[in-house]
């Protein structure tokens, strides 16, 4: 079969679904087990204000970012 055959990338799809999943599974089922620190620096408004947004919805800067990195792995995009 050729590279562009249309079967087989669709089989690469698959098997790029199947392994986000396993992945997405592995980091769920590990998701309280906090073994590294994730440190960077932003704007002192931007993290304020977020903040703010947090509080407001009865959540926090550190889930509401863990959360967005976990949707970027199953989704496979920002």
């Amino acid at each position: 079969m050729s590279k562009n055959d249309p079967l087989e990338a669709f089989k690469g799809m698959q098997q790029d679904i199947e392994q986000r999943r396993d992945l997405v599974e592995k980091i769920q089922d590990s998701f309280s087990d906090l073994d590294t620190t994730l440190n960077f620096k932003v704007n002192s408004l931007l993290k304020t204000e977020f903040e703010k947004v947090c509080k407001k919805t009865h959540s926090n800067p550190s889930r509401e970012l863990k959360l967005f990195m976990l949707r970027s792995i199953k989704t496979g995009r920002l």
